[in-house]
């Protein structure tokens, strides 16, 4: 009897150990999402699929299963590619697939993945966006449900309400609220909730995107999202003073009265934070310089080269207005090929580089000294070969430092335009060199017939 009993306590502690090592709940934030690409070709067109495939989880079981989720996702894509060859109106279409790491910590990775749909025989572009939320605990997809608590529907559609009255198009019925089916992605601080364009405003393209902040929405936040208490007054503060209709300019001039006193976690969200505010308006300022009298004007006062300094002495006062707002907000004005256009300035972010996490303080510093090269290039001129190459190592220096960092994939997108650059060149000195030795050479041969 004594003896069955060992047999069946032993039995016991092995399953025991079996089950707590075959489903470890370790979690960890050093993982890595590896971007993978597929082209698929068809006549004269091609379809790019690009998708984040993850390593470096504790449990590979987990790991397994969220590549698993996207990959069936992107066979879908794929099936649709096939489906569109058995029609020949659509034959030409193709997907052009891209993704977003919206928000990722050791608990949870929130992915937004937005798909284009090239309908060459209706010449139309239809957007759709597509948020993939993991629980990296369990490698399950989450729910609203999983993240908010209480009578969170009726607060977060009252707010979507008044988003969706504030759009500046025509909406073409009431919003009808959210439910266990609404699209949603998580972004830094806040959650983002996706709409078809050809539901309410019965348009093809774009996906409606309304981002509502964690701060407006704190008491129905579960946890992990939900504060502990360490965010600083200085974001709380930042996020309710910075909104959809900010502009980089008034956020650029509140994180420098606030960032000092900020915590580096919260100083570092308010930077990346600023950086999508930036992207944002690129194009809106953008579409304003590129009008034809905007840029006439432009090359008459300052030549071919922008000089910030002028800009007060501009008798235009909306024009000068205009200027003055796109250098205050963080850009630089430059003559690229002849048009006056406009890039991130990141040498007005360095004086708060000592304030941020390591990878984000230097991925600026390696902006910065771009902005820099960049100010000192005269109109038409082109970057050195040695700088290319200097630069080409700083950026690979970077990606070895921070593997995991948020901006691991622009660091790899920047070093991997910078080798095409960098191998162009190469090639055309080698071709310049080789007809250079091949004149040598005819000027050697008519030399030496002119002397016999």
């Amino acid at each position: 009897m004594r003896k069955i009993l060992l047999i069946t306590l032993l039995s016991v502690v092995l399953i025991a150990c079996f089950v707590l090592t075959g489903c470890s709940t370790e979690l960890t934030d050093q993982y890595v999402l590896e971007e993978k690409e597929e082209v698929i070709s068809s006549d004269e067109f091609e379809s790019i699929l690009r998708y984040p495939v993850v390593t470096g989880l504790v449990d590979k079981k987990v790991e397994e299963k969220i590549n698993g989720t996207i990959k069936e996702r992107i066979d879908g894509f794929k099936r649709g590619l096939e489906n569109f060859k058995q029609i020949p109106e659509m034959q030409d279409n193709t997907l052009d697939v891209t993704y977003e790491v919206g928000y990722r910590t050791k608990e949870i990775l929130s992915i937004k993945i937005e798909v284009i749909s090239h309908m060459r025989s209706f010449g139309v572009d239809d957007h759709v966006v597509i948020g993939k939320n993991f629980d990296l605990k369990t490698g399950e997809l989450l729910s609203l449900k999983d993240i908010l608590k209480g009578n969170y529907k009726e607060e977060i559609d009252a707010k979507l309400e008044v988003k969706f009255s504030e759009l500046d198009v025509e909406v073409t019925k009431q919003f009808e609220g959210i439910n266990d089916e609404t699209v949603f992605y998580i972004k830094d601080n806040a959650l983002v909730f996706c709409f078809s364009a050809v539901e309410y405003i019965n348009e093809i393209g774009e996906t409606l995107e309304l981002e509502i902040p964690f701060s407006e929405i704190s008491g129905f936040l579960k946890k992990p999202l939900a504060f502990e208490g360490d965010t600083s007054p200085e974001l709380k503060n930042y996020n309710t003073a910075i909104d959809e209709e900010t502009k980089p300019s008034g956020a650029l001039f509140f994180i420098g009265e606030n960032i000092r006193n900020a915590s580096q976690k919260d100083a570092t969200t308010m930077i990346l934070s600023f950086e999508e505010i930036q992207e944002k308006y690129i194009g809106v300022y953008e579409e304003i310089l590129i009008d034809n009298e905007v840029q006439q004007k432009l090359f008459e006062f300052f030549g071919d080269t922008f000089d910030k300094d002028r800009v007060s002495e501009l008798e235009d006062a909306d024009l000068k207005s205009l200027l003055q707002e796109i250098i205050d907000g963080g850009y630089m004005v430059v003559n690229a090929e002849g048009l006056f256009t406009i890039v991130q300035d990141y040498r007005v972010l360095e004086e708060y580089a000592g304030y941020l996490s390591d990878d984000i303080r230097d991925y600026i510093y390696l902006k910065a000294e771009e902005s820099k090269d960049l100010e000192s290039l005269k109109a038409g001129g082109v970057l050195p070969w040695a700088k290319i190459k200097d630069r080409l190592m700083k950026y690979e220096d970077y990606m070895e430092t921070y593997p995991d960092s948020i901006k691991e994939y622009e660091a790899g997108r920047e070093h991997m335009n910078l080798l095409h650059t960098f191998f162009l060149d190469l090639t055309v000195c080698r071709l310049l060199t080789m007809l250079q030795i091949k004149l040598m050479m005819n000027c050697l041969k008519i030399t030496e017939n002119l002397s016999t």
